[in-house]
C-alpha cells in the first residue's frame, strides 16, 4: 500500500507497518510500537495516546487519557529531524499571589492595589537569567496565567 493514498485521518492496520501523518511521525510511532510489543511481554498493559493540534489541546487530551488508565511510565516521541533529543529539561509551576488593600478608583493611593505588585514581580522575572546547561540548553522562565 503507498502510504501516500492514505488519508491523515483514516487510520490503517498492517501486522507489518505502521503508518503516521506528518513528515517524521514514522520514528515516533516505531519507537511506541516497541515500547508497547516490550511491556507486553512483561505482563504491563499497554495505552498509547496520539494527539493532534499538541500545542493547542495536549493538556484536555491528556487529560482525557489520565482519567481512563495511571501509567507507571510514559514515552512521548516528538518530531526532532531524526535526532535523538531531550523530550523534556525538566519544569517547575509556581504560583505568585498578590495582596492588597481595596480602594475606589478614584482615590487609589489611599489602597495597595495588587496589580501593580504583580506587574513588578513579572518585571524583575522577566529580567532573570535562567540558568544553562551544556546539554540541556537555557532555562526558560516565562509566566502562563495571570488570574484575578
Amino acid at each position: 500500500m503507498d502510504r501516500r493514498s492514505l488519508h491523515p485521518h483514516d487510520p490503517e492496520r498492517s501486522p507489518l507497518r505502521a503508518w503516521c501523518h506528518g513528515h517524521e511521525g514514522g520514528p515516533g510511532c516505531s519507537v511506541i510500537v516497541g515500547v508497547g510489543a516490550a511491556a507486553a511481554r512483561l505482563g504491563r498493559p499497554v495505552a498509547v495516546s496520539s494527539t493532534v493540534l499538541e500545542e493547542t489541546i495536549e493538556g484536555v487530551a491528556l487529560g482525557e487519557v489520565l482519567d481512563l488508565v495511571e501509567p507507571d511510565a510514559v514515552v512521548i516521541c516528538e518530531p526532532s529531524s531524526l535526532q535523538v533529543k531531550t523530550a523534556q529539561r525538566g519544569r517547575i509551576e509556581i504560583t505568585l499571589e498578590a495582596r492588597g488593600v481595596p480602594a475606589h478608583a478614584a482615590h487609589p493611593e489611599r489602597g495597595s492595589n495588587p496589580i501593580d505588585h504583580m506587574a513588578r514581580a513579572l518585571r524583575i522575572l522577566a529580567q532573570t537569567d535562567p540558568p544553562e546547561d551544556d546539554q540541556l540548553g537555557p532555562g526558560i522562565l516565562v509566566a502562563t496565567d495571570v488570574v484575578s
